[in-house]
C-alpha cells in the first residue's frame, strides 16, 4: 500500500521571511584574542655570575710595566693601570711603588663598587723620586690609536660610552677629549661648584651644622683618629 504524502508549498513572500529570519541571526562572537605573555627582561648578572661564567677566550693578559700587586693579609689584589687617561699619575704611582712608599701602609677607606683608598693616613712617610702634587688628569686628549668599543647606550654627560682595553670611558669627540668612567665624569667639572653648593646647604639646613660638620671633619680625619677629631664638635 501507498501512502501519499501531503505535502504544503509555502508562499514565495513566506519563504523569504525565514530566509531573512535565519540570515539576520546574531553570529557567534569572535573568540578574544590571547594574552600576550608579558616579555621578561634580561636578568642582571652580578659579578661573581660574570666571571663564573667567563671562558678563557674572554680574558687578556695583562701588560707587567702596567700592573700592580698588592698583597694582603687577606690575599693578592691586581690592579691595572691605564697611562693612555692618566699618564703623570700612573708614572707616579710607579715611582711610589718602587721606592717602597706603600709597604707596610694600610687602607683608609672602603666603599663597596666605588673606591678604595690606602696610604699614609697620618701624612708622615717621606717621598723620595715622586712628586708629592701632580695637576688633575680628568679628562685627557686621546691619541689617534687609542682604541674604542663604543655602545648604544645614551649618557647625559658624554656623547659617546664604550670600552678601552678593557675599561669604561666617556669621549667627546667634538672636544677632543676623553676619561675613564668614575665619579668626575658622573658630574663633569661642575663637580666642585656642586659640592660646595651642597656643603653650604648642608650646613644652613636644620640641624646641619652639627651633622654637615662632623661629616665634613671624619671624612678628612685620619683613620686613626675621627673620633678624636670629631668629638669637639659635641663641645
Amino acid at each position: 500500500m501507498h501512502r501519499s504524502l501531503n505535502a504544503r508549498v509555502l508562499p514565495p513572500a513566506l519563504c523569504a521571511s525565514v530566509l531573512l529570519l535565519g540570515a539576520c541571526q546574531p553570529a557567534e562572537p569572535p573568540a578574544p584574542p590571547a594574552a600576550e605573555t608579558p616579555a621578561i627582561p634580561p636578568r642582571v648578572k652580578d659579578m661573581g655570575t660574570v666571571l663564573a661564567e667567563s671562558q678563557p677566550t674572554d680574558w687578556r693578559p695583562l701588560d707587567p710595566e702596567n700592573t700592580l700587586y698588592m698583597d694582603l693579609a687577606q690575599g693578592r689584589v691586581i690592579i691595572e693601570m691605564a697611562p693612555p687617561f692618566a699618564p703623570n699619575h700612573v708614572a707616579n704611582i710607579k715611582a711610589l711603588v718602587r721606592e717602597g712608599y706603600f709597604d707596610g701602609l694600610s687602607i683608609m677607606r672602603t666603599q663597596e663598587n666605588y673606591v678604595v683608598q690606602w696610604g699614609d693616613a697620618d701624612g708622615r712617610r717621606p717621598i723620595k723620586a715622586a712628586a708629592r702634587n701632580l695637576p688633575p688628569e680628568f679628562a685627557v686628549t686621546p691619541p689617534a690609536d687609542l682604541p674604542f668599543t663604543r655602545l648604544d647606550s645614551v649618557d647625559g654627560y658624554a656623547a659617546e660610552v664604550g670600552f678601552s682595553g678593557g675599561f669604561p670611558m666617556g669621549r667627546d669627540p667634538k672636544a677632543g677629549l676623553a676619561w675613564l668612567a668614575h665619579c668626575y665624569s658622573m658630574v663633569g667639572v661642575v663637580a666642585p661648584a656642586v659640592l660646595i653648593a651642597l656643603r653650604l646647604l648642608q650646613g644652613l639646613a636644620l640641624g646641619g651644622e652639627y651633622g654637615g660638620a662632623a661629616t665634613y671633619v671624619a671624612e678628612h680625619a685620619p683613620q686613626n683618629k675621627r673620633g678624636a677629631w670629631t668629638s669637639w664638635i659635641q663641645t
